[in-house]
C-alpha cells in the first residue's frame, strides 16, 4: 500500500526498533519487581523459579550482550556456598541459587538492554503502580466497603505478626495481583506486594533515584517534581515505621550533605528541588496532622508511629510492636553466626530462633550460609556505590536504606536497591563509562522530544 495516498509517512527502522527495545525493557522492568515479594511471584509463580532461573541462565550464556562477569561471579560464589553448608550441615540447596540467579540476571537484561533509559524507565514503571495503588487506597477510604464491589481477581493469602510473646498467622481475602492488591480489612498501602514493608522499600529507593540520580535520567524537571510527590504519597500511605524512618534519614542526608555526580566533575544544584521537597514534607506532616485529628486511633500517626516508637506511658521505645522482635531476630542470627561463622543451613537457624523469626534477611541468610556469604554480597552490592562518586549524601543515604530494610524485612535482594548497585557497576566499567552514559542520555533525552513515551 503506497503511503504517500494517505499522506503518512513510513515508519522509521531506527524509531521501531527503539520502541521494541522501550517495550522489551518495560516488560523486565516490571518482572525485576515482581522477585521482590510481589503477590504474584510468592502466590504463583513461585514454584516455576527454577525453571525460569534455568532460562535466565541459558541465555545469560549464550548471549553475550547479557554476560555480566562480575554478577555471574556472585551467583556462582552463592551457588558453592549453598552446596557447601548442603555438605557440612544441611538445610541449604539449590533454591538458594536459582532464586538470586533469577533475581540478577532479570537486573543486567533489563539495565543492557538500554543502559541510558533504564532508571527512567524503572522509575516510571514505579510511578505508574504507585498512581494505581493511591487510587485504590484513597478510594477506599471515601468509601469503606469498595472491596466488595471490586471486580478484581479474589484469593487467600496469609500474615503473620509478631510479637515477644507469639506469633499470629492471620488469612486475608485479597484483590488485584497485576497492577494493585487489596486486602480486606486492611487500608494500608501495599501496592502489588505482600505487605506494606516491602513497597516502602521499593519506593524510599525510587525517590532516592529522583533525589540523587536525577542527571543520569533525561526527564524534565516537571516528571521529576511529579515523581517526587507521589513517591513521597506512597510512602506516606504504606504506613510503614521503616518507610518513615527511611524518609527522614534521606531527606537528613540530602539537606545537610554534598549531594551530585563527582564522576561528571559537578554538583548538584539543590535550590529549587530543595524547596519543592521541603513545601511536600511541610504538606505531607499537615496531612497526618489532619489525619490524626479525623481518625484518631485509626490514624497513620498513631498505627505507624507513636503505638510502634512509644510505649503506653508515652516513653519512647524501639522495642514497641514489630521493633522487638526484629532486633531478637538479629541477635540470634548473630548468636548463630559466632557459633557457626560458615553456616549452619537455614533449618537450623529457624529451630534456633522459634517461632518469632521475622525480618532480618540478610542476617538470617548469612546465619544460614556463613560469613563468607557476608563478604561476598556486601563486596558485590556496596563496592560500586562507592566506587561510582555520586556524593556523600547519596551514599549515607544508600546505606541507610539498606540496612534498615535488611534489619525489617526478610527479602534479601530489594529489587530497586540492587538495581541501582547493578547500573552503576555496569557505568563504571568499560563497555559502559560514566562518560559515554552521560552522552547516551543526552542522546536519549534528544529521542524524548520526538516521542516523550519511550
Amino acid at each position: 500500500m503506497n503511503n504517500k495516498f494517505f499522506n503518512v509517512p513510513a515508519a522509521s527502522p531506527v524509531k521501531e526498533g527503539g520502541r521494541k527495545r522501550a517495550v522489551i525493557q518495560y516488560l523486565l522492568c516490571y518482572c525485576v519487581l515482581l522477585t521482590g515479594n510481589s503477590y504474584l511471584m510468592s502466590y504463583f509463580i513461585e514454584p516455576y523459579v527454577n525453571y525460569l532461573a534455568v532460562f535466565v541462565i541459558a541465555i545469560a550464556l549464550l548471549v553475550p550482550k547479557y554476560w555480566h562477569f562480575r554478577d555471574v561471579a556472585f551467583v556462582t560464589s552463592v551457588l558453592v556456598m549453598s552446596m557447601l553448608v548442603r555438605i557440612t550441615a544441611g538445610g541449604a540447596g539449590i533454591s538458594v541459587f536459582t532464586r538470586y540467579a533469577l533475581t540478577i540476571g532479570l537486573i543486567v537484561f533489563a539495565i543492557k538492554v538500554s543502559p541510558a533509559n533504564f532508571l527512567k524507565r524503572m522509575l516510571r514503571i514505579i510511578c505508574f503502580l504507585t498512581a494505581v495503588s493511591l487510587v485504590l487506597y484513597f478510594a477506599r477510604l471515601a468509601v469503606p466497603g469498595l472491596y466488595y464491589r471490586l471486580p478484581f481477581y479474589e484469593f487467600e493469602s496469609q500474615g503473620t505478626y509478631y510479637s515477644m510473646a507469639a506469633a499470629d498467622s492471620v488469612n486475608f481475602h485479597t484483590k488485584g495481583l497485576f497492577l494493585c492488591c487489596v486486602r480486606e480489612g486492611e487500608a494500608r498501602n501495599i501496592g502489588i506486594f505482600t505487605e506494606p514493608g516491602v513497597f516502602q522499600g521499593i519506593l524510599t529507593a525510587a525517590l532516592f533515584c529522583v533525589v540523587f540520580m536525577y542527571e543520569r535520567m533525561s526527564v524534565s524537571p516537571k516528571e521529576r517534581a511529579v515523581s517526587a510527590l507521589v513517591f513521597l504519597l506512597g510512602i506516606v500511605t504504606c504506613g510503614s515505621t521503616t518507610g518513615f524512618i527511611s524518609l527522614l534519614a534521606m531527606l537528613a542526608f540530602y539537606f545537610i550533605l554534598p549531594s551530585g555526580d563527582l564522576r561528571r566533575r559537578k554538583v548538584s544544584a539543590k535550590g529549587g528541588f530543595k524547596q519543592y521537597l521541603v513545601l511536600l514534607v511541610s504538606l505531607g506532616l499537615m496531612a497526618l496532622v489532619c489525619d490524626y485529628y479525623v481518625r484518631g486511633d485509626a490514624s497513620i500517626l498513631v498505627e505507624s508511629v507513636f503505638s510502634k516508637l512509644f510505649s503506653s506511658e508515652g516513653s519512647f521505645n524501639v522495642n514497641q510492636g514489630n521493633g522487638a522482635v526484629r532486633i531478637d531476630s538479629v541477635v540470634a542470627s548473630l548468636e548463630l553466626l559466632t557459633q557457626h561463622p560458615f553456616g549452619v543451613g537455614f533449618d537450623e537457624v529457624q529451630a534456633y530462633k522459634g517461632a518469632l523469626s521475622v525480618g532480618a534477611g540478610l542476617f538470617t541468610t548469612t546465619a544460614a550460609l556463613g560469613f563468607p556469604f557476608a563478604l561476598a554480597y556486601l563486596y558485590w552490592l556496596l563496592a560500586p556505590v562507592f566506587s561510582s562518586r555520586i556524593g556523600a549524601a547519596a551514599v549515607c543515604s544508600y546505606l541507610f536504606l539498606y540496612f534498615n530494610f535488611a534489619v525489617s524485612q526478610s527479602l534479601v535482594l530489594t529489587p530497586l536497591l540492587v538495581s541501582i548497585s547493578v547500573y552503576l557497576a555496569l557505568c563504571n566499567e568499560k563497555g559502559v563509562t560514566a562518560d559515554e552514559d552521560s552522552v547516551a542520555v543526552q542522546r536519549a533525552g534528544a529521542c524524548d522530544k520526538r516521542g516523550a513515551w519511550a
